[in-house]
């Protein structure tokens, strides 16, 4: 294998059925199912089939919701009280004498309870030279986390758990506009639909696959509707090859921040999240 080429995962069943489908999908355009993940949360396959909801029913969504909301404001809580302000020299002298303190504390904790393997390596280095303060980067990051699936419950109860009339099949929608956008991406092309006028069955090869590839999900709705209307929903900007949008989803600052020390962006970053409740 050569330097600096991403491993090709070892492929399921399923994955490369998904990929023999693309495959005829893109074949007259000379292409081929793309078989090396973009990424480290890329693990699909050319295509994920999974339900834009994981939940069966009301009761279990609100659950969640709870057990997310609940736990996003003990966290930031804790952040709210252990994060002192940098430019108040009371403040600032109160964060050096209880941040040693603590990290001795943390550091007894961790031997006192030991782990094995990689786990327990992870958490000494983190008590021995990350500190106190290392932690609570740690509960920074899950913060963050939790933050996102707060947004993602909001998002899914607003399409999902709100409606006065029967929702659409969700699932059918997702999928359709997951192959629409590969299409579209792979080809530079909008996908179109079309049936044959002897039989009915769809007759391009767009349609073709959504139908394979709602048969392998399990999905029993009708080709036609969902296809039109993710080929609706597509714009310029899906046939062009996509951008990392990760800092734009995390807020994560410009070059400038690489001149602020970690505490201070630490502390701005609790200052940023505060305004914003």
């Amino acid at each position: 294998m050569q330097a600096n080429q991403p491993p090709v995962p070892e492929q399921t069943d399923e994955t490369e059925q998904l990929h023999r489908i693309v495959d005829r999908m893109l074949e007259t355009f000379g292409k081929t199912s793309p078989r090396v993940p973009r990424g480290l949360l890329d693990s699909h396959g050319p295509l994920d089939l999974s339900k834009p909801n994981q939940h069966d029913n009301k009761a279990e969504f609100l659950r969640e919701k709870t057990i997310v909301e609940t736990s996003l404001q003990h966290v930031e809580g804790l952040l709210d009280t252990l994060v002192f302000d940098v430019e108040d020299e009371q403040e600032t002298a109160l964060q050096e004498r209880i941040y040693p303190v603590m990290g001795a504390k943390l550091r007894s904790a961790v031997a006192s309870t030991p782990s094995e393997g990689v786990l327990g390596m992870l958490r000494g280095n983190l008590a021995e030279y990350g500190q106190f303060y290392a932690t609570l980067w740690v509960f920074m990051d899950l913060s963050t986390a939790l933050r996102l699936r707060m947004k993602e419950l909001e998002d899914q109860e607003a399409r999902f758990w709100s409606l006065p009339h029967r929702a659409p099949d969700y699932h059918a929608r997702a999928v359709a506009l997951r192959l629409a956008k590969l299409y579209a991406r792979e080809t530079g092309q909008r996908p179109t639909y079309g049936t044959s006028g002897e039989t009915g069955d769809p007759s391009t090869t767009f349609s073709r696959a959504l139908r394979d590839v709602f048969k392998m999900a399990g999905i029993k709705s009708g080709v036609r509707t969902y296809a039109e209307w993710a080929i609706e929903q597509l714009d310029e900007s899906d046939l062009q090859a996509p951008q990392n949008a990760l800092g734009s989803i995390l807020g994560i600052a410009g070059a400038g921040a690489s001149s602020v020390s970690s505490r201070n962006l630490m502390a701005e970053t609790i200052r940023r999240r505060r305004g914003e409740r």
